[in-house]
């Protein structure tokens, strides 16, 4: 019913829906950190840890039935097969817009464990969601700026650091820590200011993955590729939210983590420029898929 009416209406119904399905379950999310607060009982607060680890996915839950009211998209998703909710995963993705977390959550919802960002520290005063984020442990990143560092040499590696206390608490229950390498979402106006060698990717930072990979090498053997296209869109969460994009192509690539890379690396130049090449190869890869999915859809 709701996908006949016209495509800006069914975008702000579906807006409300998802800002009210957030509200819920962020409210039962701190009711629960509270609880877990004030009772002193080691086992109770383990036991309540776990269970705000798992309200995400009753959270993400909702947004399958708003996207069924609101949506008529052909998902064609490839390479799902083999995963484990009990399992620790690194995963990397390209990043082309907002709409990008809510496929990511989609796809992966019950399959793997919850996905854990690296989110830039403005966003934890996003209203609800960057309290929830802050209270499931996601870490918040401060870039500083060149000039910033320049005036200030004393702050450079703090990212590192933070990055280690991060990962260090994902020890906690299996996690699934995901990194956008290219840092920013994609446009063109960026690829051609980045002299970017890829003709719908930005060029690919290993620096935190690499770390993350060292702190939690005892944990992590499998990294998840994975490539998001949206054929005859650009993919823009507006389009998203309004029912406007109809296809949506995911291609999942579970890869083993090469046994050099399960160290930490990071004063070892060679092997750090071994990762970094391996990483470029990947997204020359995925490169080549987008521009077949893209030829495919003209």
């Amino acid at each position: 019913m709701l996908k006949l009416l016209p495509s800006p209406i069914i975008g702000i119904i579906a807006l409300i829906l998802y800002a009210a399905n957030l509200v819920f379950w962020v409210t039962t999310l701190f009711v629960v950190a509270i609880v877990r607060a004030i009772v002193p009982i080691k086992t109770f607060r383990q036991k309540a840890y776990l269970l705000m680890q798992r309200l995400p996915s009753y959270w993400i839950d909702g947004h399958d039935v708003i996207l069924k009211l609101t949506t008529k998209i052909d998902w064609q998703i490839e390479g799902l097969d083999g995963l484990s909710p009990k399992e620790w995963y690194l995963l990397v993705a390209n990043h082309q817009s907002w709409a990008d977390i809510l496929v990511l959550q989609k796809v992966f919802n019950h399959k793997i464990p919850t996905l854990k960002f690296f989110l830039k520290k403005q966003l934890i005063w996003l209203p609800f969601a960057g309290q929830a984020c802050w209270l499931l442990d996601f870490p918040f990143m401060d870039r500083p700026g060149k000039n910033i560092l320049k005036k200030r040499p004393a702050i450079k590696g703090k990212d590192i650091q933070t990055t280690q206390i991060a990962c260090e608490k994902f020890k906690q229950s299996p996690s699934t820590i995901i990194n956008f390498l290219e840092g920013t979402r994609f446009s063109f106006a960026k690829q051609q200011r980045q002299q970017s060698p890829y003709q719908y990717l930005l060029k690919p930072k290993s620096s935190g993955l690499a770390t993350a990979l060292s702190v939690l090498a005892d944990y992590v053997q499998t990294m998840i590729d994975v490539t998001i296209v949206y054929p005859n869109s650009s993919g823009r969460a507006w389009d998203f939210f309004c029912g406007r994009i109809k296809t949506i192509v995911v291609k999942i690539h579970i890869l083993p983590l090469p046994e050099k890379f399960l160290t930490y690396f990071s004063e070892d130049r060679k092997v750090r420029a071994e990762f970094q090449q391996w990483i470029n190869n990947l997204w020359q890869e995925k490169d080549n898929f987008i521009k077949e999915v893209k030829r495919c859809y003209e």
